[in-house]
Order: structure tokens, then sequence, then C-alpha cells
């Protein structure tokens, strides 16, 4: 089966971020850099220049998505044909989308941590159930501890309802999180977890650590380049 990693651009970038800490557990290869149309245009600080959007063959059955800005208003549907395109090119089998969402509208007995998938095999999802209670003996917060399955398309994310409706065959898995805005880099390493562990990968999370000091460090870059056009 060979996979595509894909994140939305939302709440905190959790899901950039973890696509991050996949590229950075897996650092030998050489991004592919893709058409930057349908995304906002990306300014990047001074400290690091880089595309708006790459794709990251990580391991050989597995390629990572890394977005840098997000996708236009009104351009979705073209956004997920492109994405169509290049999964039918790299004859992708399996495609993973990574969400975050406002926990502002959870209720308090909710589980944080959404499932969907085309695929409704009952053994595939009571692995997922094992591995999330192994797992949620060291995520915070028990971001792991509960799980809701039961959304629906319309609950997953634009993305996600253009490419089911598009893409037959492809087996496609939604991971969401429920977060407030703010320092979720330990929801960042579970739900990196969770994915690597269903895709039988082991992450370098000491890589986590590194990754929020650098996302420090390239916002203070952007602050102070603001500052200096301001007052220049």
């Amino acid at each position: 089966m060979k996979t595509l990693i894909i994140p939305t651009v939302s709440i905190s970038h959790l899901p950039q971020h973890v696509v991050n800490l996949f590229i950075a557990s897996f650092p030998n290869h050489t991004p592919i850099p893709l058409d930057p149309t349908y995304l906002y245009a990306y300014v990047s600080s001074k400290a690091s220049l880089i595309t708006t959007i790459n794709m990251h063959p990580i391991q050989p059955t597995i390629q990572a998505l890394q977005l840098h800005s997000p996708v236009l208003p009104g351009y979705e549907s073209l956004f997920a044909e492109q994405i169509k395109e290049v999964v039918i090119k790299e004859g992708i089998d399996h495609v993973i989308v990574i969400d975050s969402k406002d926990r502002g509208f959870l209720g308090d007995d909710q589980a944080r941590l959404v499932y969907w998938t085309t695929n409704s095999n009952d053994e595939d999802l009571a692995d997922l159930f094992t591995h999330l209670q192994i797992e949620s003996n060291t995520a915070t917060e028990n971001t792991l501890s509960k799980l809701n399955s039961s959304i629906r398309t319309e609950d997953t994310c634009s993305l996600v309802q253009f490419l089911s409706s598009g893409l037959n065959g492809i087996r496609i898995d939604y991971y969401g999180l429920y977060l407030y805005p703010g320092d979720n880099w330990a929801d960042v390493a579970d739900m990196a977890t969770v994915v690597a562990g269903r895709l039988g990968l082991e992450l370098n999370n000491s890589e986590v650590t590194q990754l929020r000091e650098r996302d420090i460090k390239l916002a203070n870059a952007m602050d102070d380049t603001w500052v200096e056009g301001i007052y220049s």
C-alpha cells in the first residue's frame, strides 16, 4: 500500500507540525515542489526560504505533503483535483488527512480525537482502538484515551469531502483533533504517534523540542522583520 499524508492548515498548525515531525524523523530524501497556484502566497522569514507546497518521499511507500499556506477561498475543489492528479500519478492507494478543530465547539464529555475512514473494516477499527489504548498511557491530557469514530463525512473537512467523492477505490483516513489555539506541541507528538503507529513507523520524538524551538525562532524573526518594516 502506497500512502500520502496530507495536513490541513488549521488551528495551531497542528497538522502541519505533525507532517514536519515525520519529515524531520526521516530526513534522507529530496522534496518535490508542487504547483502552488491554489494556495496563498507564502513569504518566509530571512532565516528560511521554503516553497509553498512540497511532497516528501519519507519512505519508499510513504509520501508526506508539506503545506506552508492555506488554500485560497473558493479554490478548495480545484486544489482537491490537483491532489487527485498526484494520487493517480504516484500510484497512491491510501490517503491520510490530518486536521485540527476548534475545541470551543466540543462538549465536555466528547472525545477530542475523531476518526473517519472509507474502509469500514471492524478489525481495522479494533486495531486502532487497541493502539490508542497503548499510546494513551503516555499521552497528555488524555488526548488519546477516547476516540469518536462515528462522525459523518460532512463533519470532517472540505478536502476529505472533495476527495471521497472522486477517488473511487482509494482508502481515505481522516484524523481530527479538537484543541484551543496555543502551544499544542504535546498534541502534535500524540497525533504523530497515532498516525505513525498505524503506518508501522517509529518517529524520533526528540525532534518535537527542536521543531518547537525552531517554530518560535521563525515567529520571532517574522515579528522582527515586520517591526523593522514599520519603523524603518
